[in-house]
């Protein structure tokens, strides 16, 4: 399954992940060089990061994709390639964090998990189950659910993340409060009408 569509380019999560570890390298150079003391540079000489961009305009051309473009400026790559892929596509099959699911799904779900984060810094965010398994809801099957765990997350907190949740345009089953049939632990169980 592939994670990134633009342009007829399709970018694997392997090769995200590749990606993310070079560009994660070359910011630990630049903070390194950012350190060191100055050296006499010509001027208007561009930045690695310039040079890189450059690059990869001219490999793709306007077909860069965002999650690659957002990673070359130091972003994760999240609401941008799912919100694409929804706008074109909402009922598209895609891949997060190795779990299917449709891309409106994916796109509303980012936005979550952006809220969660900056409600809960530092917080482990995981997808536990979406078209998989077995569930009493349609849903799931249909990719428009997904049950998610944040670490270490109380029962108070996880009525503010329902909140988040609906605010996103999600239907909430706060299993960190209460049971189902196939229950396996806690974890919030959100859907797409």
């Amino acid at each position: 399954m592939y994670k990134c569509i633009k342009g007829g380019l399709f970018v694997g999560q392997e090769q995200i992940a590749g990606i993310q570890s070079v560009l994660s390298r070359i910011r630990t150079i630049e903070s390194q060089f950012k350190q060191a003391p100055p050296m006499p540079m010509a001027p208007g000489q561009p930045s690695f990061n310039q040079v890189l961009q450059q690059t990869m305009a001219n490999q793709y051309g306007a077909g860069t994709p965002d999650s690659l473009m957002g990673l070359m400026q130091n972003q994760t790559p999240g609401a941008n390639w799912a919100t694409a892929i929804a706008a074109r596509e909402p009922n598209k099959i895609v891949s997060y964090q190795g779990f299917d699911m449709k891309a409106k799904t994916a796109d509303k779900y980012l936005k979550l998990e952006e809220m969660i984060k900056q409600a809960f810094p530092g917080r482990g965010i995981y997808v536990t189950s979406t078209m998989g398994g077995q569930h009493s809801s349609p849903a799931h099957p249909e990719g428009r659910a997904v049950d998610f765990v944040v670490d270490n997350m109380t029962k108070d907190e996880s009525l503010k993340v329902e909140e988040m949740a609906k605010k996103c345009g999600f239907w909430v089953y706060n299993e960190y409060i209460n049971d189902s049939t196939y229950k396996t632990g806690d974890h919030m169980h959100i859907e797409l009408d």
